[in-house]
Order: structure tokens, then C-alpha cells, then sequence
């Protein structure tokens, strides 16, 4: 629909409305429908839209994965796994549903559910990097884990990183002299008022100024005070948002 496609959120919703009410079966239709209220950020539109979708393919798993991303949005926290446990049903290598169940979990506290389900979406999908990285972010609060398990886990994702990407790698012909001063880069969208901040400002408070010449990286559109007195420390500040 090109209403769709321009971006034209509130022309596409009439049309297609006024094609589900000749056509109420369309599921196309139907799709496109909560494509807009995905976009728009309205998960009511979204549920209202998978509902009609599930009701003419119940068997789809990929719909219940949408509703139950939808539900989850809107604190619907148990009819959210409801629906990710029927899309897990009925599409059982569904990497993407064990993800989102994984984070409805997290929100509940059930963390170590969660973690198993973040497991899980990555022995089906390891290229599917965001549960990766929910995986390690949440193996973090879990309170039996040990520091040397959670940094085994690090290294193991780092090498699947890595190794692709390896023979990009372009050769260093810096100062290798140890006299000289090093230079760091810190990379990060979390130099704001954020838990990464909050643990990189004693860290930065501390470095040897005569040893290190450091270099942010900052992928924050926007800072605010904590961005100011982290820039202080720092010799040089890219904003590479």
C-alpha cells in the first residue's frame, strides 16, 4: 500500500479500514493493520489486529508471537506468555518467540526462566544477536552466578563475533613502544544518566591522566548533566550518533 510505504501512518489506517469492512478476511490486510499500530507505538492496534489474524489461521505461530509482543508492551504480562508459549507450541524453532518470552520473564523478576529461554533462542539462532545480548545482560543478575562463568560466556559471543569478520581486520602499524601513552577509546549510547555511566565515572576519575589519553565515542543523541561531567574526563569526545 503506498500510503504504507510513504510513511502516511493515518491514510493507511482509513484505507485499510475501509478494505476490512468489505473484507474482513483479508489477512493481508490484517497484517498491514498491525504494521501501523507497530510502527505508531499503539499496541492496542497491534492486538486488535493479531486477534482477527488468529481467529482465521489458528494455527500460525508466528501470530501469537506478535500478540504476545504486543501484550507484553502493555504490562500484559501473563496473557503475553500465554500467547509466546502457543507460538513456542506450535512453532517450537521460533528463535525470535523464546527472545520475547525470555524478556516477559525478565520483567516478571523470573530471571533464571528467563535466562533458560534466552539459552534456547540462541542454540536455535546464534546469529540472532539481540538474544545474545539479553543473554549476557541478564546471566548478570543471577545471583549464583560466578564471575568466571559470565566472563566464559563473553569470550565464547566475542569469538563468534570475531571470527567472521577477522579477515577485515586491517593491520596496526602504531607506536607499540610501552614509554609512550596509551591511548582508549570508549565506545558506548549509555554515557548519560545510566547505570554505564555510573560505573564508568569512578573508573575515569581514576585513570594515570600522564599514562592514558582517553577518547569517547558517545552514540547518545542526547546527553545531559552526567554527559557533562564525563566529558571531563576525557581528551577527546566524538559524538557519533
Amino acid at each position: 500500500m503506498d500510503a504504507l510505504q510513504t510513511g502516511n501512518l493515518g491514510q493507511a489506517e482509513v484505507l485499510l479500514r475501509r478494505l476490512l469492512a468489505e473484507q474482513p478476511n483479508d489477512l493481508e490486510g490484517l497484517y498491514s493493520l498491525a504494521r501501523i499500530g507497530y510502527i505508531s507505538g499503539r499496541p492496542d492496534l497491534v492486538i486488535e489486529a493479531m486477534g482477527r489474524c488468529i481467529e482465521l489461521d489458528p494455527k500460525d505461530g508466528s501470530l501469537y508471537h506478535n500478540l504476545g509482543n504486543a501484550l507484553r508492551s502493555k504490562g500484559l504480562h501473563d496473557g503475553a506468555i500465554a500467547a509466546l508459549r502457543t507460538a513456542i507450541q506450535l512453532m517450537p524453532n521460533l528463535a525470535d518467540a523464546h527472545n520475547t518470552l525470555g524478556l516477559t520473564l525478565k520483567d516478571l523478576g523470573r530471571m533464571n526462566e528467563a535466562v533458560a529461554a534466552f539459552h534456547k533462542a540462541v542454540a536455535l539462532n546464534p546469529a540472532l544477536g539481540v538474544a545474545q545480548s539479553n543473554l549476557l545482560l541478564f546471566m548478570s543478575y543471577q545471583p549464583k552466578i560466578t564471575p568466571e562463568k559470565l566472563f566464559k560466556a563473553h569470550r565464547r559471543w566475542a569469538k563468534g563475533l570475531e571470527a567472521p569478520a577477522r579477515h577485515r581486520i586491517p593491520p596496526h602499524s602504531n607506536d607499540r613502544s610501552p614509554d609512550r601513552k596509551l591511548r582508549v577509546g570508549y565506545v558506548s549510547a549509555d554515557l548519560r544518566q545510566h547505570s554505564v555511566a555510573y560505573f564508568l565515572l569512578p573508573l575515569l576519575a581514576n585513570h594515570d591522566r600522564q599514562q592514558f589519553h582517553l577518547t569517547a565515542y558517545s552514540n547518545c543523541a542526547v546527553g545531559d548533566d552526567i554527559t557533562r561531567r564525563l566529558q571531563a574526563y576525557f581528551d577527546g569526545w566524538c559524538g557519533i550518533a
